[in-house]
């Protein structure tokens, strides 16, 4: 009789060892994709000035009489085409952006871009830091536009005593 019971208490372990697992891998895959906006980002097409970048700042719109173009190739690939008088070049990369929501309202130490293409241009140097430092990016739909703008980190509090 323990030998049975023995059995049954084994199986039984086995099985909430396996449902568990099946769980936790269904739960993790989903929320991943739920997280980023680059399915709904690629094949998009946005422009911008580069002119008007100041070292944390840049907005991106529908604005055709702009220069400068970011195409979202795919939903992991980027192409920036720079269209400046005295300067012109291409960039290309990875992106992974997330979604901004109230549960994820912050995004330490997030890099959404990856720049890999190599550029000579003097021009280019501050677009590629801008772009591989730590972003917010801020994406409403309603009004068409995408604000990308360097994290902006809370102030340390300290207590005094």
């Amino acid at each position: 009789m323990k030998i049975i019971f023995f059995i049954v208490l084994c199986f039984s372990q086995v099985v909430f060892a396996q449902h568990t697992k099946k769980n936790v891998k269904q739960s993790g895959s989903s929320s991943s994709t739920d997280e980023l906006l680059n399915n709904v980002l690629k094949k998009s097409k946005w422009n911008f000035n580069l002119k008007d970048l100041d070292n944390s700042h840049i907005l991106l719109d529908k604005d055709k009489m702009k220069p400068d173009v970011l195409y979202f190739v795919d939903a992991k690939n980027f192409q920036m085409n720079i269209n400046q008088k005295d300067c012109k070049s291409i960039v290309k990369g990875t992106y992974q952006i997330l979604r901004k929501t109230e549960e994820i309202a912050v995004t330490f130490g997030h890099r959404p871009f990856v720049v890999n293409s190599q550029t000579n241009q003097k021009c280019m140097e501050s677009l590629i830091t801008f772009l591989e430092s730590n972003l917010d990016v801020l994406y409403d739909e309603k009004e068409s536009v995408i604000e990308i703008k360097e994290y902006d980190y809370p102030p340390s509090t300290s207590v005094s005593q």
